[in-house]
């Protein structure tokens, strides 16, 4: 059953591939592997929460099983989850750092950070705003001798653009290896 649903899968037929897993896991409930690809396969159906269920009985089953992260970190990356994707995918990334998906995964994850930053400092914004208009730090230097840009949107973008470069030094040296 494990095999049909993997074939289905492959073909993008998610519902079936689905009721193949199930029914894998009927005969064997202990089978990690099994929940994990249920779980991606509820995923691609847009069911998150079945898929994060699946994913969480499979990890508490095998801990130390790569492919269970790498599942988790790719529900958590559809799920606009940056930050669950990341961790996931290091993990795995521990657990089987012979894996290039594994690898190209937690790229990709990497490379959404800048959006993720936006995202927070958007839900932060009211609180920056009364935070600066209460102390005003604006013109002050910090203890390591970086002048401040002058307003939070400029401190975000040159968080950003530090990101951005560091990753793309980060993919030069790593090339050379």
């Amino acid at each position: 059953w494990f095999s049909l649903g993997e074939a289905e899968r492959d073909r993008g037929q998610f519902r079936q591939a689905e009721l193949f897993f199930q029914k894998a896991l009927e005969l064997n409930p202990y089978k990690a592997s099994y929940y994990a690809e249920l779980g991606l396969a509820k995923s691609e159906q847009d069911k998150a929460e079945e898929a994060v269920a699946c994913l969480r009985r499979a990890a508490e089953l095998d801990p130390l099983c790569a492919a269970v992260w790498c599942g988790k970190g790719v529900v958590h990356f559809r799920a606009g989850d940056t930050e669950g994707a990341i961790s996931s995918f290091e993990r795995a990334v521990r657990l089987n750092p012979d894996a290039a998906d594994y690898w190209m995964n937690l790229g990709l994850s990497y490379a959404a950070v800048p959006d993720f930053i936006d995202e927070q400092a958007l839900i932060l914004d009211k609180a920056v705003k009364r935070n600066f208009q209460r102390w005003n730090i604006w013109d002050w230097v910090d203890w390591v001798k970086m002048p401040s840009l002058g307003s939070y949107e400029k401190e975000v973008g040159y968080l950003k653009e530090f990101y951005s470069a560091r990753l793309e030094w980060l993919d030069r040296e790593l090339n050379k290896l």
